[in-house]
């Protein structure tokens, strides 16, 4: 194999670790997305029950 040839095999590996590292990076970005969105509707959620039991009990 020539010198050209090993280049470029070497940037064709680089560049499938690249997207193979960034695969599981853009995953946890949208775990962390699903998580703080998840968070913000049980906090939602507990808040809108807690006023719900406050005006049931007022009854």
């Amino acid at each position: 194999m020539t010198g050209d040839g090993i280049a470029n095999r070497l940037k064709v590996e680089l560049s499938q670790l690249q997207m193979d590292t960034q695969r599981p990076a853009q995953q946890l970005s949208l775990h962390r997305l699903q998580a703080s969105t998840l968070r913000n509707l049980l906090l939602i959620s507990s808040t809108t029950i807690d006023e719900l039991s406050r005006g049931i009990a007022r009854q």
